[in-house]
């Protein structure tokens, strides 16, 4: 059939399938770097997705939780509950110093933010650790409750 054809169509036709082939990758490659690009629709849902998961759990670095729990201990006297608050307890304790030491390897290239995590925050939530794991939690232990919500 392309025998039939001239010469310059020939050539014509050689040059234009290529031609067309290139382009299209060049569309198709576009429109895929549109769509993942960042503040691209595929960007966008995956903060939003972050942002979500962010906003319905504590953050590990946060020790509110942590002292929920201790004040529900505190008032606690089923032998049971006091064994599944304790556990939760150490979680919560062990995703903290996981989180800390994540971050502590990871702010080199920001001192300010660095030294708040590491210096500022950190010396307070490592005397409220020592405090739980020393004198409440043996407090819990002892069935006093008194010294336990001091």
């Amino acid at each position: 059939m392309l025998s039939r054809l001239k010469i310059r169509t020939r050539l014509a036709l050689m040059m234009a399938v290529p031609l067309v082939a290139v382009v299209g990758v060049a569309v198709l490659g576009f429109q895929t770097l549109q769509a993942v690009k960042v503040d691209g629709p595929s960007y966008d849902e995956i903060i939003q997705s972050r942002d979500l998961v962010a906003d319905v759990t504590a953050p590990p670095e946060f020790l509110v939780e942590s002292f929920l729990i201790v004040r529900q201990l505190a008032a606690e006297s089923d032998p049971g509950r006091i064994a599944v608050l304790t556990q939760r307890l150490d979680q919560l304790q062990a995703t903290y110093e996981e989180r800390h030491d994540y971050w502590a390897q990871r702010l080199d290239g920001e001192p300010d933010v660095r030294f708040a995590l590491l210096s500022d925050s950190y010396a307070p939530a490592q005397e409220f650790w020592e405090t739980v794991d020393g004198e409440f939690l043996a407090a819990i232990d002892d069935g006093d409750r008194d010294e336990a919500q001091r």
